[in-house]
């Protein structure tokens, strides 16, 4: 699944690794074990793309997905938990917007035959989202929200208002919703 090969780091002219190789294969659990500043969160972040390697190379599986939970979190978020966990990605969002705007311009619209075309481009955007399955994305970010212990009550809570504990788990939430291959857990 992954394979680095002589892999080399070196940060402003300390060498932080030398010649690693290593392939993690599909239903490997690594674990890293080493004192603070030793390089675990480093390696981490060269696995999940953050940092470049000085010297050779990572190669992965077409279409893995490695999802990656950092030690610190920055939160920036105004939304609901629910809605950070299920993640209304950007495309559903574009989605959301161009729906919004056929809508307008059917009520503005008088020709029959422009409105059998919004008509048309609406149904295609609708086909679009509908194949996204949101209710069944949504169920499934319950139950892992509940299985890391949220409440149906926190549902609907801003994410800002969780400890950076009950963050790190809504985050967890995010991720494993993605459904990775690979997750790399940061401490």
């Amino acid at each position: 699944m992954i394979k680095l090969n002589n892999l080399s780091l070196d940060f402003a002219g300390n060498v932080i690794f030398r010649n690693i190789s290593l392939q993690i294969n599909k239903s490997d659990r690594i674990g890293l074990i080493g004192n603070n500043g030793s390089g675990k969160t480093t390696f981490l972040n060269l696995l999940s793309k953050i940092n470049i390697p000085t010297d050779g190379t990572i190669s992965k599986d077409n279409n893995l997905k490695i999802a990656h939970l950092p030690q610190e979190l920055s939160f920036n978020s105004n939304v609901r938990l629910k809605e950070f966990v299920v993640g209304l990605n950007s495309e559903i969002i574009e989605l959301d917007k161009r729906i919004d705007k056929i809508n307008n311009m059917l009520s503005k619209v008088e020709s029959e035959k422009k409105q059998f075309k919004l008509l048309d481009e609406l149904e295609e955007i609708q086909y679009k989202k509908d194949k996204i399955n949101i209710l069944k994305l949504e169920i499934n970010a319950e139950k892992i929200m509940k299985g890391l212990g949220f409440e149906d009550t926190d549902f609907i809570k801003n994410i800002n208002n969780f400890s950076g504990g009950w963050k790190m788990r809504a985050e967890l939430s995010r991720l494993l919703v993605l459904k990775p291959e690979i997750l790399l857990l940061d401490e």
